[in-house]
C-alpha cells in the first residue's frame, strides 16, 4: 500500500504522522486546530498537547467534525520543530 513520505507505520499498527518545520522567530501565540474523523494524540517538540485523550468524543460523522484547539504558544521555539500525531 502506498503512503506518503510522511506516514509512518504499517496497515497492520496505527498510523503516526510527523511534520517537521522551522521557525526563524518565537510567535507571540500559536494555536493548534485539530480534526478528523476518530480521536488523536497530538505530541510537538516531544512534549504532549493538551491533557485529552483520545479526543474529540464520537459523533455521527455525517452530521457534525468536531475538533479541539489548543495554545502551544510555549511549546515552540526558534529554530526546528516538529509535530506529531497518533
Amino acid at each position: 500500500m502506498w503512503q506518503p513520505s510522511w506516514v509512518t507505520g504499517h496497515t497492520d499498527r496505527p498510523i503516526y504522522l510527523r511534520r517537521e518545520f522551522y521557525l526563524r522567530e518565537q510567535p507571540s501565540s500559536a494555536e493548534l486546530l485539530i480534526t478528523g474523523l476518530g480521536q488523536f494524540n497530538a505530541f510537538l517538540n516531544g512534549g504532549r498537547v493538551g491533557d485529552h485523550f483520545l479526543d474529540p468524543a464520537w459523533t455521527d460523522y455525517r452530521k457534525i467534525i468536531q475538533y479541539e484547539r489548543f495554545d502551544v504558544s510555549d511549546m515552540l521555539w526558534v529554530g526546528p520543530n516538529a509535530l506529531a500525531m497518533a
